[in-house]
Order: C-alpha cells, then sequence, then structure tokens
C-alpha cells in the first residue's frame, strides 16, 4: 500500500485545448469580498473560509471563487466545481462564469492550492489516508468535507439563499475528488447534501470493489464506508462522464501503475470500467444503481469540451 498518487505523473493533467490555458495566460483576477461584505446577484468574486484549528492544510484562508447570476433567488442551484492537477481555480472559475449567468446557477470554484494541499494525496485522494504511514487519519483532517463547510459560508454570505443542497462537478483530478467525495460522505453522519454531482474524465477510479486495494477499490477502507454508506452512494445521482476521445493510453500524466492499468488503458475505458463495478456492486447489495454512463463524442481532456454536456446532467 503505497503512497498513491503523490507523484504528480501518477495525477491528471489539464492538457485542456483552451488558449488561455496553452499560452500559461492567467484569466484577469477577481475582486475580493470585503470583510463584513455580502454577494450580491451578477457578481463575481473570491470569498475566504477562514482556517480551520483542527485541519493542518486549512491553516490559512481557503480561497473559494464565485459567480452569482443576475437573477439570483432564494432557490437558485449552487454548483461546486473542482479544478485539475494545476490547482488553477481561477481559470476553471472563467470558463464557468458564464455557464453561471446563462444557466442561472451560483458556481462556486474552491481553490485547494498546493501550498496548503502539497500532494494528490490531500487533494484528489481527500487527505484520507497519512501518505507515509498509510493509517486513516482522523474525520476532521480529511479535505472532502471543507465542501460543507464552503458551502455553509456561501450560505452565511447570501442570507437569502435558503436551498438545502449543492450539486458538484469535477474534471480531470477534480473528478478524482468529486467521486471519492461523494463516496466517503455518504458514509457520514450528517445528512448528504449533495444532490447532483457528475465526474468527468477521472485519470482512475476507486472502484465499489472490496477486493481491489485503496484508493484503486475499498480494501483498506472498511472502517469507514459502511454497507449502508455504500448503498447510498449506488443510489446517488451521480453521471459518469467521459470524452471520446480521451483515449491517449500514453499521455504524459495519465497514472499507469499496475492497479491503474486494471481499470483499463485510458481515461475512456477507465470510466466505463467504473461503471460497470458499480453495476456488479449494486447487484451485490440490492440495490437499483441510480447513477448514468455519459460518453461525449468528439471530446477529449477538456474541461470546455465537457462542461456543457455536464451542465446537462447538473440542471435538466
Amino acid at each position: 500500500h503505497r503512497a498513491h498518487g503523490d507523484r504528480r505523473r501518477e495525477t491528471d493533467s489539464d492538457e485542456e485545448g483552451e488558449g488561455h490555458r496553452r499560452r500559461g495566460a492567467r484569466p484577469p483576477p477577481v475582486p475580493s469580498l470585503e470583510e463584513g461584505g455580502r454577494i450580491v446577484p451578477g457578481t463575481s468574486g473570491v470569498f475566504a473560509l477562514p482556517p480551520s484549528a483542527q485541519n493542518p492544510h486549512h491553516n490559512k484562508p481557503l480561497r473559494v471563487f464565485y459567480t452569482a447570476p443576475k437573477e439570483l433567488t432564494s432557490q437558485t442551484p449552487v454548483l461546486f466545481v473542482m479544478h485539475g492537477l494545476q490547482r488553477d481555480a481561477d481559470r476553471y472559475h472563467a470558463v464557468w462564469e458564464s455557464h453561471a449567468q446563462e444557466h442561472k446557477f451560483v458556481v462556486l470554484v474552491p481553490e485547494f492550492s498546493r501550498e496548503g494541499f502539497p500532494t494528490a494525496s490531500h487533494y484528489n485522494l481527500g487527505n484520507v489516508f497519512a501518505s507515509k504511514s498509510h493509517k486513516v487519519r482522523p474525520r476532521h483532517k480529511w479535505t472532502y468535507p471543507l465542501l460543507e463547510d464552503v458551502f455553509d459560508r456561501y450560505l452565511s454570505l447570501s442570507p437569502n439563499h435558503h436551498i438545502e443542497g449543492y450539486n458538484l462537478y469535477g474534471h480531470s483530478a477534480g473528478a478524482q475528488f468529486a467521486h471519492r467525495a461523494l463516496l466517503f460522505l455518504s458514509s457520514g453522519e450528517a445528512k448528504l447534501r449533495m444532490l447532483r454531482v457528475v465526474s468527468a474524465n477521472a485519470g482512475f477510479y476507486t472502484f465499489p470493489d472490496w477486493d481491489r486495494p485503496w484508493p484503486f477499490g475499498l480494501k483498506g477502507c472498511e472502517d469507514l464506508v459502511s454497507a449502508e454508506g455504500l448503498r447510498r452512494y449506488l443510489v446517488a445521482n451521480l453521471t459518469v462522464m467521459a470524452g471520446g476521445e480521451d483515449t491517449d493510453a500514453n499521455h504524459k500524466s495519465l497514472n499507469n501503475e499496475p492497479q491503474a492499468v486494471t481499470q483499463g488503458p485510458h481515461r475512456l475505458s477507465r470510466a466505463k470500467g467504473f461503471y460497470e463495478s458499480a453495476q456488479k456492486a449494486a447487484r451485490e447489495h440490492g440495490v437499483s444503481l441510480a447513477w448514468q454512463f455519459e460518453e461525449v463524442p468528439g471530446v477529449a481532456h477538456s474541461d470546455a469540451g465537457m462542461s456543457k454536456a455536464a451542465i446537462k446532467r447538473l440542471f435538466s
């Protein structure tokens, strides 16, 4: 049981083909919300989740990029967008900002910086296991529950917003984060507030399979994922999404460890394998799988390309 995901080449890249990303240019900066300020309809900006004394990796304010549509009401949907390996929340926000205005939802893009969350173990894999000792970390040190904290922080900054849950989208390394966050939070004691989840173009998955070792499966997670939690996971509204052209088996940042390759040679085949594994797990646990699988034609490893298809799944 190695420190999977700690090496950069083992994680997903964001070779996304958007012009500003290829050139390395950053989007124009957005303003920070002032202390005591409130989120105003029709605006974009950055707010901060205050540090947590309990979580050593959240020892500085966590920046969250946001856009609120002009037609912001008490029931406007909220979408979290999880960035990829490059930790470029600003770029992801730039892609999703126009979607939020056009389709009338709030978008929140938390920035899990390398300074605070230095490796894939801290981000994609949720800091659930210590990367060296492989021991389970206390739940208050996990990364996934920070979504709940950010959601509560957002609601405090938008006091007329009275929704009970949020949607979640992740691309590439963010897709790894998204499906594992749903998995672990489904076994938590608190009510699950994720309403719809899309995991798009992940490099590898945690299969709902007790014989595959973590992070490729659930072996080693027996004390973290309950049978009832796994059933809740399998009946959640999750779409496993993959680009029909995301088929480069030799991509420079694709995880090609033996356990990853058993999931398939490339991202598209691994997504299909993940969905098929869930079908098998649902039969074994006596539930009807609620997940959907969607192959997006003509799209390779592109957040911008996947986002349009994801919106239909998230807000239809």
